[in-house]
């Protein structure tokens, strides 16, 4: 049961299950921190299905990402060529007021050529000693970026690939069902 002043947007249970619905789909997916977790070690390049990449070439370097040539070695025994998009790690935000609405930010995206309504988010920041931000503290940073609210109390929920089959973008999905209070009033 919620205590006084502490709200909840969704029961344990609907928590519990969607936690446990995101590990699945991380250990499945291949998320290194989630199969850390799991005592899992995939830092062989080998993977359940048979496949192992063997070879690895930047051949393009860019703000958040780079572009690297795998060569793959398949289960068959054949050897391919693919191209893949290294991105940094992000965060998303599902900020929710005390009256129960999301907020969401509008943002022109190059990609879709028009302006999108998206929930607040960002790559993770990297310091000159090559240590990533906390997702959880840059998911307050979005937050309070993107939306000019300071998010309460933030709870983890899971984690998504974007798009695995040519880009390692993985985010780090985050709920905030305390009370937000507007940046420029504290």
């Amino acid at each position: 049961m919620d205590e006084p002043g502490n709200k909840s947007c969704l029961n344990e249970n609907e928590l519990n299950e969607i936690r446990r619905e995101n590990l699945e789909a991380e250990l499945l997916e291949g998320c290194p921190e989630s199969q850390e977790k799991a005592g899992l070690d995939r830092s062989d390049g080998a993977h359940d299905s048979g496949t192992e990449i063997i070879g690895r070439e930047r051949t393009y370097h860019a703000h958040v990402f780079d572009v690297s040539k795998l060569t793959v070695r398949l289960p068959d025994g054949r050897v391919r060529k693919y191209d893949l998009v290294e991105h940094l790690p992000a965060v998303a935000i599902i900020p929710v007021t005390d009256d129960g609405d999301i907020l969401f930010v509008r943002q022109y995206r190059m990609g879709a050529e028009k302006e999108m309504l998206e929930l607040p988010a960002g790559i993770l920041n990297i310091s000159h000693s090559a240590q990533a931000e906390d997702p959880l503290e840059a998911a307050r940073r979005e937050c309070r970026e993107e939306t000019g609210y300071e998010a309460g109390e933030i709870e983890r929920i899971g984690g998504i690939f974007m798009t695995p089959g040519y880009c390692s973008e993985y985010i780090h999905i985050f709920g905030s069902c305390a009370s937000l209070e507007s940046a420029a009033a504290g």
